[in-house]
């Protein structure tokens, strides 16, 4: 189906703009894809990290309780400690 949208040249400009960011190749594609965002933004059931694909791994994999501040103060001594020893030189 063709659709079509009269703009100003501002409008073209942004667009324009838009496809570079996005980096479809087309206004076209650039277009679909906005409206396939906007969709399953407003699809309701599914929460704001399931639309945006969920917790990335990398935050689920920690330590546990690692909001707690006594946990975090030691993966950070931790840290900073493996770092101190990488940075010995072996005598």
């Amino acid at each position: 189906m063709t659709l079509t949208v009269r703009m100003e040249p501002d409008d073209h400009k942004k667009l324009d703009e838009i496809v570079k960011s996005l980096q479809t190749g087309d206004r076209s594609s650039a277009v679909r894809q906005l409206i396939d965002e906007k969709w399953r933004s407003l699809q309701t059931g599914a929460t704001f990290l399931e639309r945006r694909g969920a917790h990335p791994t990398y935050l689920l994999n920690g330590e546990p309780n690692s909001s707690d501040r006594s946990v975090r103060k030691k993966v950070i001594s931790d840290a900073f400690k493996a770092k101190a020893t990488a940075r010995k030189r072996p005598d």
